[in-house]
């Protein structure tokens, strides 16, 4: 969730960038130059894109090492093949592959009544005995409380947060287009609380829970199927589940009850599998590349994460690649393994630092192309007729920004927000995205991304899919291909 601290940009921001001597001056960050962007037009439509989407996600589960995950990087290899791209061999390696059979969470109050609580398991925690794990309960309100409290040999039962931000001053530091003043009704719960869940596993570990039950009481539907993405893959020395919005209450009010105690059972175990990262090469007139990337794995079935973004890069291949207008640089196109721990992109960057990267002008990431969420007060959602709230990662370069700039104005793509990563990097800590490995060792990168809350759960299906954007967001990407190759290697850099 720490990412969403960008939403709530203000003075206190200012005077982060003014006290650790930032290049840039507010004025910079939201007056980029500007650009004279072809409109570049994709030759496919969008039934054609949304047909790769509903290809992936028949292919079920995409988890790291599992079938869907292998069917999705043959049909990205196939459909490379089939534009007469040069399909290179796949950097495969091995990974962690969490395997639940069966789970469980009841629990009891000082009376002795026993309760059976629907509950999913949160993925890669421990498994227990046959008979379960069965421990007092203790409620965590949050980890500054946690520091004094004992909670040894319990249960703890914590709430999940979930807070909307509102992101109305996001456009009085930064470049952003929403010209019809949309912007403020996406101020959703991301639902991604992603180093939170990780911290306060680790802080309970600290201080002896045995078990741990995660309440997702501020999510804006009825769920308990979550895949939080920052800990997938991180083995964890203790069981817990996670439990749904309608039943938080009652479980809260039993685990502050004097004499409640819980039972956790977890059928689980975890093994080493292997994935890869799988790439394709379109050669161009000089030996220089842009690498264009997105990600084939994810949780449940994904369509927004990531097969809306692998769909809009199949569409690129297939335009870049049959163009009677072909562009000077060549283009590596690239899905990576990224869910279990960014492990893909770190693995790519070490085999190729030396390599194809070190001919790279320009590094571009797509992911996730969705629906703006519209909660209901049953627990219920729908979508809006609107397209999630977008943001452009950027690196902190005049002519990269001006580009991306220039390009969001031709094409008139709402909603959008260009967000150094600089920036981000001040205010969480770390850079974000699937372009953060490659930032992160000084090449020039665009990551697109938009953060729809649904993508860590099943409810990520082919109706949240914003597929009226599929192509507008190609042709902004080809735009921005299009204008770099104008620019020398120097000048984006």
């Amino acid at each position: 969730m720490k990412i969403l601290k960008i939403l709530g940009v203000s003075i206190g921001v200012l005077a982060l960038i003014v006290a650790s001597g930032a290049y840039y001056t507010l004025k910079t960050f939201k007056n980029f130059s500007e650009y004279d962007v072809t409109l570049e037009s994709i030759k496919s439509n969008s039934a054609e894109l949304s047909g790769h989407i509903e290809k992936i996600v028949s292919f079920g589960m995409r988890n790291p090492g599992t079938e869907g995950d292998i069917k999705t990087r043959d049909y990205i290899l196939d459909t490379f093949a089939g534009y007469n791209l040069d399909v290179r061999e796949p950097d495969t390696f091995d990974i962690k592959m969490y395997h639940p059979s069966s789970w469980s969470f009841s629990l009891s109050d000082s009376s002795g009544r026993d309760r059976d609580i629907p509950a999913f398991y949160m993925p890669f925690t421990a498994a227990t005995e046959s008979n379960g794990l069965t421990a007092p309960l203790v409620y965590v309100e949050d980890m500054k409380k946690l520091e004094e409290m004992d909670i040894k040999g319990r249960i703890a039962v914590y709430d999940m947060r979930f807070k909307p931000k509102p992101i109305k001053t996001y456009g009085k530091l930064l470049f952003m287009h929403d010209p019809d003043i949309t912007i403020d009704s996406a101020q959703k719960v991301l639902g991604r609380v992603t180093e939170y869940e990780t911290k306060m596993y680790e802080a309970l570990k600290k201080k002896g829970a045995v078990g741990m039950v995660g309440l997702l009481s501020g999510l804006q539907w009825d769920t308990d199927r979550f895949y939080p993405q920052m800990s997938f893959g991180l083995e964890k020395s203790i069981p817990g589940v996670w439990i749904k919005p309608s039943l938080c209450d009652d479980v809260r009010a039993i685990a502050q009850k004097e004499g409640s105690t819980g039972t956790l059972k977890m059928d689980s175990s975890i093994s080493t599998g292997t994935t890869a990262n799988i790439y394709a090469v379109l050669p161009g007139q000089i030996d220089e590349y842009y690498l264009v990337l997105g990600h084939h794995d994810t949780y449940f079935n994904g369509a927004v994460q990531d097969a809306s973004g692998i769909s809009v890069i199949l569409g690129l291949a297939k335009h870049f690649a049959s163009t009677d207008k072909p562009l000077k640089r060549g283009i590596v196109f690239l899905s990576v393994a990224h869910t279990n721990g960014r492990k893909g992109e770190k693995d790519f960057v070490k085999n190729h630092l030396n390599g194809i990267l070190s001919k790279t002008a320009l590094v571009v990431a797509i992911e996730h192309i969705g629906k703006e969420l519209d909660p209901r007060p049953d627990l219920t959602f729908a979508v809006s007729d609107l397209p999630s709230f977008r943001m452009f990662f950027t690196a902190l370069n005049d002519k990269v920004n001006g580009m991306v700039k220039s390009s969001i104005l031709k094409h008139d793509y709402r909603r959008s927000v260009i967000v150094p990563q600089w920036l981000v990097e001040k205010i969480t800590g770390k850079s974000r995205g699937i372009s953060a490995e490659f930032h992160e060792v000084g090449l020039p990168v665009i990551n697109f991304m938009s953060n729809p809350p649904y993508m860590f759960y099943p409810e990520d299906t082919m109706e949240v899919v914003a597929t009226d954007q599929l192509v507008p967001t190609a042709n902004v990407i080809a735009s921005i291909l299009r204008t770099a190759d104008n620019l020398s290697k120097e000048d984006l850099r």
